[in-house]
Formats: C-alpha cells, structure tokens, sequence
C-alpha cells in the first residue's frame, strides 16, 4: 500500500472514529440528560487531560526514534509497554484519590466506580503510548482498527445498557474504562509478536525518547487544553450543577461535526507538503485556504439557521438552550477551517515550535475570557471564548505562513473556479505520474512535526 493510500486510510478512519462518537454521544446525552451528560463530559475532559500528561510524548518520540534513528523495533516496544504498565497503575491511584478528594468538582462518585474509572484512564494512557508504535511501521489499517474499537465499544455497550434500563452517569463512567481496554486489548494483540516480556526495560532509550518527547507533549497539553479549559472554567464558576457542562459540551459536538472534512484531509496535506517547497507549495496552500474558508463558511451559515433543530433532533428537547452557544460557536467555523491550513503547513516545515506558540496564546486567550464571561453568561460566555480562541489560531497561523512562506492572505479567502478543476484533476487523474511520494517518515507516520498536528493523539 503506498504512502498516500496509506494516508487515505488513516483519514477514512479518523472520519469513521468521529461519526462514531457522534453516536455515542447522541445514544448517552438522551439517556443521561444535561446534568448526567454534563458529569459524564467532565470525566471524559479529564482522561483526555490526564493521558496527555502521563504519557510524556513517548509515543510520538517512538515514531522518529524508530524511522530515522533505526531503533529496533523489539527493543522500542518492550520499553514502551513495560513503562506503560508503571504509568497505568501511578495514574489510576493518583485519579482516584483526586475524584475522592473533590467532590465539589467531580460530584459525588462511589469508590469502585472512581476505582474502575480511573483504572481505565490509566488503560488509555497505555494505549496512547503504544499506538505510535503501529504508526512508525505505517501499519494504516491495524492503526485505524485501534482507534475505532474505542468508540464502538462505547456505543455497543451502552446501546447494551440503555436496553437493559441500566445506563446512568456511573455505569456510563465504567464504559469509559471499557472502551479503553477493548482498544488497548487489540492493539496488544497486533503488538504482541514484537513484545519480549524476557527484555529488561532500556532506561537510557527511555531517557532519550523522553528528552526527545517532552517537547511533543508541551504541544499536546496545549492542544487539550485549548478545548477543555471552557467546560473546566464552567464547571468551576458554574458549580451548582452539571447542567451547563452538559449543555456545552453537546453545543461544541454540533460545531465539531463541521470539523469532519477539514481533520480527514489534515494528514493528507501534511504529508504532500512535507515533500514540497518554494512557490508550488505556497499557491497551493492558497487554494486548500480557499476551499477551507468556504467551507466553512457554508457550513455556518447551515448550521446558523438549522442548528436549533439539529440540537433537538440529535439531543432531545431537554437540550434545546445549547442553542444559545452553538449560535456563537459555528461563528468560528471558518476559523477553525483555515487553522487546519495554516497548522499543518506550519508543520509539515518543521515549525512545531511556532505552532506550540501560538497554541499557548490561544489557551491564555480563552482562559482569561471565559473567566470574565461565564459567571454572568454561562455557556454563551464559554462559547465566547471559545470563538476568540479559533479566530485567533487561524489568524495567528495566516500571518505565521504568510511571513513564512510568501502566502498572501488575501488569496485564502474566495474560492475560484480554477480551485474545482484542481480537484476534478486530483479525483479523477490522468494517465501521467504525479510527484514522488514524500518519504514515510516526512509524510504519514511523521516525526516530531507530527504531534503539533494532533494525528493519532486524540486519546479521550
């Protein structure tokens, strides 16, 4: 399978994975209601939190350690599972004790459901490190295989639940862990043949993956953060009830599916643009601008007059008042298209310190917001901040690329008629060869540029 199949696959999947949990989501928000759905959001914001952080970038150092430093395979995976195994166990006492000590935050959770939990987030945080591992040998299927048997069990086993009359926020927080575990049980299994239980843990490889991820991981908090600092303020400034979390979040789901094209061509772009330079790259980043910003567009102005409805239909009518910040949210649809250009040109350049920084920003930006806001309007304030960080990523990211890289901003905006015969030519190529394929290591499974984009991170 060449590269850009390969690329295609690993899209497809990630396409697969969100319409997933987009089932998911609507099976559990109409079970559990606002306030159920609202408590059962917060715990899935902060595995995704606490996996982030335990993981170290260990995986994603793997890939480049793995491709261009020409570690043994064996040697890097052995490692990396038996540091998993510590890593599992730390974090589930240390989210055990944390959901015990604050009730206040996390609401009132009985000791084996906080225990079963937490046991799962620290499954998670084992897979997010191995997973790589299957990246690094280009192995698309197998990876994307890992990442659907996460949301289908989710959805499998609550449709199971709800059936049975037994779904509820604490049964919910059990499938969490279950959903963990099913993905980390097939990863295992694919990973099994290169896993030598015999072979002592290589502490100086370890040192060296962590040195090398630690930077990829100050990425990968940035980015979890940017989306889970709104819904963490509100639970806190808003701490009554989990209804406004749940309220929030099912708002953010809605705009979320616009994102669904954008992420599936994301790893695409990456990959043809690591290989390119010079004024070809640019016009074309130009057009994938273009096509994003219209995109977005379109989409916000359908989602502007229908997404009350849409909320219902989804949701129920006990989520009706999440209109009130989908209203705001979807105004950041055209943003969040054009960050996707900007972020993975910046990437595919090696500029993953540049994105990290304006990452930061973007976290500093929708802090200090939604802490102003959301005491005096709630979810609108959340969604407020949440807009002011998306139009400021992808402005900041337009004037990275266009100092950068000559790219006139200008030319993202309005699609024209040459951009569709592009695409004509691209899905319906000719008999000619078109350019070489950027390198495995360049393209899908990447190296340290690879995180900033998020491929293969989203470990909620």
């Amino acid at each position: 399978m060449s590269v850009m199949r390969k690329g295609f696959v690993v899209s497809g999947g990630q396409v697969l994975f969100a319409l997933l949990s987009v089932a998911a989501g609507i099976l559990y928000a109409r079970k559990l209601g606002p306030d159920g759905m609202g408590q059962f959001e917060l715990f899935r914001t902060t595995r995704s939190i606490a996996t982030t952080l335990f993981t170290l970038g260990l995986g994603m150092s793997a890939i480049y350690h793995i491709n261009t430093r020409k570690v043994p395979l064996e040697q890097a995976a052995t490692s990396i599972f038996k540091i998993s195994l510590l890593t599992w166990a730390v974090l589930a006492v240390l989210l055990t004790a944390l959901i015990r000590g604050f009730p206040a935050f996390f609401g009132d959770v009985l000791p084996p459901v906080a225990a079963a939990y937490a046991f799962g987030v620290g499954g998670n945080a084992a897979m997010c490190l191995l997973r790589p591992v299957l990246m690094a040998r280009l192995e698309a299927r197998k990876f994307a295989l890992v990442n659907l048997a996460m949301p289908a069990s989710l959805l499998i086993c609550g449709a199971a639940a709800a059936l049975l009359g037994l779904l509820n926020t604490a049964v919910a927080m059990v499938l969490l862990s279950v959903s963990a575990l099913a993905s980390l049980t097939v990863l295992i299994l694919y990973l099994r043949p290169h896993i030598s239980l015999s072979r002592p843990i290589d502490w100086p490889l370890v040192g060296r993956l962590a040195g090398y991820g630690l930077p990829l991981m100050a990425g990968d908090v940035l980015i979890v953060l940017a989306g889970s600092v709104a819904v963490l303020l509100l639970r806190y400034l808003k701490p009554d009830a989990f209804e406004a979390v749940g309220l929030f979040t099912r708002a953010t789901a809605v705009a979320a599916l616009i994102s669904l094209v954008p992420s599936a061509v994301r790893p695409l772009l990456y990959s043809n643009w690591a290989g390119m330079r010079g004024e070809v790259r640019s016009r074309q980043v130009e057009m994938a601008a273009r096509m994003a910003f219209t995109f977005g567009v379109a989409v916000a102005i359908l989602i502007a007059l229908f997404g009350r409805y849409l909320i219902v239909l989804l949701y129920g009518e006990a989520f009706e008042p999440a209109a009130a910040a989908l209203d705001i949210l979807v105004l950041g649809t055209p943003f969040v298209a054009l960050s996707t250009v900007s972020i993975s040109l910046l990437c595919s350049d090696g500029r993953a310190l540049v994105v990290t920084c304006i990452l930061a920003a973007t976290v500093t930006i929708v802090t200090h917001v939604a802490w102003l806001l959301i005491p005096d309007l709630g979810i609108q304030g959340a969604a407020i901040s949440s807009l002011c960080g998306n139009a400021f990523t992808a402005l900041a990211g337009i004037w990275q690329c266009s100092r950068l890289f000559q790219i006139n901003p200008l030319n993202c905006l309005l699609l024209r008629s040459s951009d569709l015969r592009a695409v004509g030519r691209i899905l319906m190529p000719g008999p000619a060869a078109g350019p070489p394929s950027p390198s495995p290591v360049a393209g899908v499974a990447g190296d340290r540029r690879e995180a900033a984009l998020g491929l293969g991170t989203d470990c909620r």
